[in-house]
């Protein structure tokens, strides 16, 4: 019986090291479709910004779930210590400027990332994919990928169920078929099946793939299947009766509601397009978003929307649309005298609800089979939900708009007022704003009589050289804190900066304003007879409020113009890397926009001039986000590899102290660190070795110490029922003896290697 006992051991040792051996397969193949899915995301988002610091989460939460396991930690202390982990990761790859030492979460990184899990609810319960990029969903999918990861490592080397270790990356997989865009359906599917069928086929090969069952004891199955659903049911039921109601968006409106199908005008949260500002600048800023047909001197700003709503952190807007047939309503004054423009926009690879057009759309005169709704007050075009969702992606529409004429002589001169409600809502600022903002709005108005002169005093504090740069490398929100140090400190920045710092300025004198987002011309394409509008043709600029005229557009941002504003903003027609061409450039004369007089609405000065070639960044400049995870990615190697001595200083401590009473157990641990050793120069351990074949092997290598003394101890301890604590000791002697002659004769460069090499770690107890 004991020598059937010690071949069992014998053999469910070969059996460990066999599976050691296969299994290392394992790992990436689970790497690999986490990988997968994680590419998959793109389908949910307008750009791929997203995916560096998602995919550099992923990949350590692969790390940290695999150096637990690896470290002998059980579940519930791997869980707490991946945790743990995700939480410094996500604080040091994501708000790093909040934390304390780049990696330790403070109250204001608990704000920060309340604040952008809100957003990126408003977002998923207001648009369909693809939406913008916003830090929440960044910080969501993190979190998310987090768990399902280290569920993953559970089922596949702990469980060993191949099914549970490819659910949690199926359940993202299905969350992104149902929500995403169809681009690249098929290519997903295909690559996400193979990883999955890889995943399976490893943990079979490497013999981790076993029935497994969550109860130990024989014939207690069905009891437990009911004990554990019935607290799973238990949990969940509290959990939403009790967490539910205090999470992020808890009380927003309905993902889906049914009043849509209603007639009559809809209320709906639309999300602000100016969060897309900055990803298209400088991520997209050579993709072409969409292009428009028209006579190549009828250039214009291309407009999404506008935004009149501020609440001390956000620009936003909350808008009833309409169905958009027949002629749509105006905001213009009637007496405004405009010029119709008829375009057929081509979306290409803009991905969001809101449709670009010039100025203020009268009429959709094709919807290229897109069921739109129009908001007369933000002039914002958009599609319909039905039409977002089941519309395509890539169509034209043409539309017809009104395109105002409008001079500074009518501006100076009013002619009729607002009413009292309207000017409240369109210069509301929340009770927080700050008072030094005021006074350097007053200041930089000056004492200008008219709305007018105060508004283009307000642009000419702007665009002073003096004062303000163009620069995308700031990355500024639109809150308080970051206008007061845009406006004091930085002072530099991109449009949506001078946009939403001259409405906010504006209004806290007064002035009814709001901010507008959309895009500049483009570039004129001769064989298309249109307008190529790419990325970096993105803008947003401030709109101010005249009685008896309506919205009028300035422009604050230095090295852009709206084409046909000089009449009233003074400022030439520029955007991001415009050439004039002499037949569409405009003639300006060496004056400010605050020198103007009453010129007619639009006319052309006499000095012809080149517009001023923007203050922007090189393009050789703009570094990826993609570059901080890369370091934080290597930092976290860095700190898992410093980690190693440690881990395996506790690893051997749990051996031994399992192993304290039993002199066999302690012979192994013996041999464990002499073949450790004897890597070191170059003898290593072949499976089907004994260890008296082994030491003979090591003796004709090198002088590697009392091997065999070592061997025929353990030998002994293997084959004996009894083994004696003497011979225990002298084998614990022997293998010192031995690491020591090993450690004599290796390179200092190996012995560096193998004390922080993480693959002693996968080293089974004996």
């Amino acid at each position: 019986m004991a020598r059937s006992g010690r071949r069992g051991r014998r053999r469910r040792g070969s059996d460990v090291n066999r599976g050691l051996a296969r299994g290392w397969p394992v790992e990436p193949a689970l790497v690999a479709l986490t990988v997968v899915v994680v590419a998959g995301m793109t389908r949910l988002f307008a750009d791929a910004t997203f995916l560096g610091d998602t995919l550099a989460l992923a990949l350590l939460s692969h790390l940290a779930a695999t150096t637990a396991r690896r470290a002998g930690l059980g579940v519930m202390a791997s869980a707490v210590a991946s945790a743990a982990v995700g939480v410094l990761a996500v604080t040091a790859l994501l708000y790093p400027d909040t934390a304390s030492y780049l990696v330790l979460p403070a109250s204001s990184t608990v704000d920060a990332v309340r604040a952008d899990l809100n957003e990126a609810w408003a977002i998923f319960n207001e648009e369909s994919a693809p939406v913008p990029v916003a830090t929440g969903f960044v910080v969501a999918a993190g979190a998310l990928l987090w768990v399902l990861v280290f569920v993953a490592d559970w089922a596949a080397h702990r469980l060993g169920s191949a099914v549970e270790a490819v659910l949690p990356a199926f359940m993202i997989f299905v969350f992104t078929v149902v929500l995403g865009t169809d681009e690249g359906a098929l290519g997903h599917a295909v690559a996400f099946s193979a990883a999955a069928m890889a995943v399976m086929l490893t943990m079979r090969a490497a013999g981790q793939a076993r029935r497994a069952w969550i109860e130990p004891g024989p014939g207690r199955g069905a009891a437990t299947v009911l004990r554990c659903g019935a607290g799973a049911g238990a949990v969940a039921v509290l959990a939403g009766a009790v967490i539910g109601p205090s999470l992020p968006g808890a009380g927003a409106e309905a993902l889906i509601d049914l009043t849509d199908l209603e007639p009559g005008p809809q209320r709906r949260v639309v999300v602000s397009p100016l969060v897309q500002v900055r990803a298209r600048l400088v991520e997209q800023s050579d993709v072409e978003l969409f292009s428009v047909a028209v006579d190549s001197d009828s250039r214009e700003y291309w407009r999404l929307m506008a935004l009149d709503e501020f609440d001390g952190n956000l620009w936003r807007a909350r808008s009833s649309f309409d169905e958009a047939t027949g002629p749509l309503p105006s905001d213009f004054d009637p007496s405004v005298t405009a010029r119709p423009l008829t375009q057929a926009v081509t979306i290409e690879n803009l991905g969001n609800i809101f449709l670009p057009a010039a100025h203020e759309v009268r009429e959709v005169i094709d919807d290229g089979g897109v069921a739109m709704e129009y908001e007369p007050a933000s002039g914002s075009l958009v599609k319909t939900r039905s039409g977002d969702a089941l519309g395509p992606r890539r169509f034209t529409y043409v539309v017809e708009s009104s395109v105002p004429e409008i001079d500074a002589r009518r501006l100076r001169s009013p002619a009729g007022s607002s009413t009292g409600d309207f000017v409240a809502f369109n210069t509301a600022l929340p009770s927080a704003f700050p008072a030094a903002v005021r006074a350097e709005a007053e200041r930089a108005a000056g004492g200008a009589g008219t709305d007018y002169d105060r508004a283009l005093a307000l642009q000419d504090y702007f665009r002073d050289p003096d004062r303000f740069r163009y620069d995308l490398n700031v990355a500024f929100d639109q809150d308080l804190d970051d206008l007061e140090a845009f406006l004091f400190d930085v002072r530099a920045g991109y449009c949506e900066q001078f946009a939403s710092a001259f409405a906010a300025m504006a209004r806290s004198i007064g002035l009814p304003a709001r901010v507008a987002v959309g895009f500049t011309w483009g570039e004129w394409d001769d064989a298309r007879g249109a307008y190529a509008v790419r990325g970096e043709h993105a803008h947003a600029w401030p709109e101010v409020y005249f009685a008896g005229t309506g919205w009028v557009r300035f422009e604050p941002t230095p090295g852009r113009g709206g084409p046909n504003d000089y009449g009233v903003t003074g400022v030439p027609p520029a955007q991001e890397g415009s050439q004039p061409s002499p037949a569409t450039a405009t003639t300006v004369p060496a004056q400010s926009g605050s020198e103007l007089a009453g010129t007619g609405g639009g006319s052309a000065p006499p000095a012809p001039t080149a517009p001023a070639a923007p203050d922007s960044r090189p393009r050789s400049d703009q570094r990826p986000r993609l570059w901080p995870a890369l370091v934080y990615a290597g930092a976290a190697a860095a700190g898992a590899a410093g980690a190693v001595p440690g881990l395996r200083l506790l690893q051997r401590r749990r051996w031994r102290a399992r192993a304290a009473h039993d002199p066999a157990g302690l012979m192994e641990l013996a041999w464990r660190d002499a073949l450790d050793a004897l890597a070191l120069v170059d003898v290593r351990h072949r499976r089907w070795e004994s260890p008296l074949e082994l030491a003979a092997r090591a003796g004709r290598r090198v002088d590697a110490g009392p091997v065999e003394t070592l061997a025929r101890c353990v030998t002994l301890g293997r084959y004996s029922p009894h083994v004696p604590e003497p011979v225990a000791d002298r084998a614990e002697a022997s293998a010192r003896a031995v690491a020591q002659s090993c450690r004599r004769r290796s390179s200092r460069r190996r012995r560096l290697a193998a004390f922080f090499d993480p693959r002693t770690l996968l080293n089974r107890q004996p």
